[in-house]
């Protein structure tokens, strides 16, 4: 099926619980500056090996910060789950199946887990799921009581409509 990647998004949500996520890397850098301003005022121990923690420590922050979907955006023909840096179009004919999942599937799933607040988890299957080329998905919007039945609409007019052109 082909997808029109034009339109305006029928519905734009943010990811769940991201505020607490920002709180935990900010953490981080302080601690990387912390763990650099100690050993320099103390001057017993030399600075590279502290210097080489806090770029360690910093890195994974950044890491952190840039695999972590910022929102979620329903369209017609697709679902963009977008991070920091670049866009994951979904089209909605790679999912079979749209669901509440249950909290535990925020931290074992087969999939690709992107769920930041557990207690408003989703689980996207696809058709013909791969782990590596088409996964399964779990995400987390910030409310999804007003996603899911969206998501779940625009997923039933796009089957209705491409069933019909065969």
């Amino acid at each position: 099926m082909g997808h029109n990647y034009g339109g305006e998004p029928r519905l734009v949500m943010a990811s769940g619980s991201s505020g607490w996520i920002a709180g935990i890397i900010l953490g981080l850098f302080v601690l990387a500056a912390a763990l650099v301003i100690l050993v320099f005022a103390t001057e017993e121990e030399p600075l590279w090996p502290a210097m080489i923690v806090a770029l360690s420590i910093g890195g994974t922050a950044v890491f952190i910060w840039l695999i972590l979907p910022s929102r979620y955006e329903i369209y017609d023909d697709r679902l963009v789950i977008a991070f920091k840096l670049w866009r994951w179009n979904i089209g909605l004919d790679s999912i079979e199946l749209v669901r509440e999942a249950d909290s535990w599937q925020s931290y074992a799933y087969i999939g690709i887990r992107f769920s930041t607040k557990p207690s408003e988890a989703i689980e996207l299957r696809r058709v013909g799921s791969n782990l590596f080329r088409r996964p399964n998905l779990i995400i987390s919007p910030d409310d999804r009581s007003i996603f899911l039945p969206e998501l779940n609409t625009v997923l039933a007019r796009y089957r209705r409509q491409h069933s019909t052109q065969v």
